[in-house]
């Protein structure tokens, strides 16, 4: 394992060494990219528990999921069985078990946040039509922008074994998907984009963010973005949006807030797919994947403690009977103390224009014919 794992690594290191684009992140990423800048020189132990170490790019942590914490497994299959309802037929996977893949185990295989916000993406893309019209075509192009670790191609594949697979990012982060992905598919093809190596018909390739310009493919069946455009400038997506147009991208999907509070270079995700076609939103759930533990919590009370539900439903009532102007600083106020789950609720059921900046679905469709057609 180790010889593997260090093969793969070096491989990928020594590659963007070389190509060293100087591309310029956004402040919110270079602050990011920064704590794991040790990732260059990572020493063996280091690569064999990878896992341990895509917090910095995910924010979710092995150490949650160590046996003392089992109990937060009820939470955690609360959202498990919530998305397996949404569709029976669709196969959840769990991680690989592979460079310290982590999770609490169900149905025989490892689940954790990362891995059931990837099944909801999955999800999305399913309902959506998109993926059994990808599991028809004999070679698939899929492009994911801002692939992070690399979890979720790895079970995007699973799906779709047959796609050419297309990985762009940042220099520090294809460290992480370079190695892993290369475990994941030992018997895959991987090709660097800009080596001498390239031929670009591998099954899967790697480009950086700063040559995505100047890679050439005929078309994209499928774009990808998970939780990455809102870590970006306006003018990162802004060019996005160009390349992928100029690149023949039938469909864009994007699961995304609108912007992130911790980025102030970015006004709004969607505002730079305007001038798509059309535009659709795929509802999967109504929280999202990073309240999944509260929601279940407030769910499971809920549904078993008439009394909250009263208080709840008091609390509304108290609320809506104030005048405008208090009832909503009020709201405001609470939105510091109160968890979100709970927050949302109350909300939900006072302010009927009320509208979450959550993650959501989106679908960008480049060609208006495609869309009709896919309807039909």
């Amino acid at each position: 394992m180790v010889k593997s794992v260090r093969k793969s690594y070096e491989r990928i290191r020594d590659h963007l060494q070389y190509v060293n684009t100087l591309y310029k992140p956004s402040e919110y990423w270079k602050i990011e990219a920064e704590s794991f800048s040790y990732m260059w020189n990572a020493s063996d132990e280091i690569l064999e528990r990878l896992r341990d170490h895509t917090h910095w790019i995910s924010g979710v942590r092995s150490y949650d999921y160590k046996s003392h914490h089992s109990y937060r497994a009820k939470e955690l299959n609360y959202q498990y069985q919530q998305l397996k309802r949404k569709s029976p037929q669709l196969a959840i996977y769990g991680e690989p078990s592979l460079l310290g893949d982590f999770g609490f185990q169900f149905k025989g295989e490892l689940f954790n946040i990362d891995t059931l916000k990837f099944h909801e993406s999955i999800l999305a893309i399913s309902l959506s039509g998109n993926l059994a019209r990808l599991q028809n075509l004999s070679r698939p192009i899929v492009c994911e922008i801002g692939a992070g670790w690399g979890g979720f191609a790895a079970m995007f594949l699973r799906h779709v074994p047959r796609a050419q697979y297309v990985v762009v990012d940042l220099e520090p982060t294809l460290i992480f998907s370079g190695v892993y992905l290369q475990e994941c598919f030992p018997d895959k093809s991987f090709g660097f984009f800009g080596s001498k190596d390239y031929k670009g018909t591998e099954d899967i390739i790697f480009v950086t963010a700063g040559q995505f310009a100047s890679w050439k493919t005929s078309k994209i069946d499928l774009a990808i973005n998970l939780v990455s455009f809102q870590e970006m400038t306006d003018l990162q997506v802004k060019c996005y949006s160009e390349e992928l147009t100029s690149k023949n991208t039938t469909v864009l999907y994007s699961h995304n807030k609108q912007k992130s509070r911790n980025n102030s270079e970015l006004s709004s995700v969607n505002k730079h797919f305007d001038n798509w076609p059309e535009r659709t939103e795929q509802e999967v759930l109504e929280w999202d994947y990073s309240e999944m533990f509260e929601h279940a919590s407030l769910s499971r009370i809920i549904t078993t403690d008439s009394r909250i539900i009263k208080i709840m439903r008091l609390s509304v009532a108290i609320i809506e009977k104030l005048p405008d102007a208090i009832g909503l600083k009020l709201m405001s106020n609470l939105k510091l103390v109160a968890k979100p789950s709970i927050y949302n609720y109350l909300m939900t059921n006072f302010d009927d224009n009320y509208f979450r900046d959550r993650y959501r679905h989106y679908f960008f469709y480049s060609n208006l014919e495609f869309r009709i057609m896919e309807e039909r």
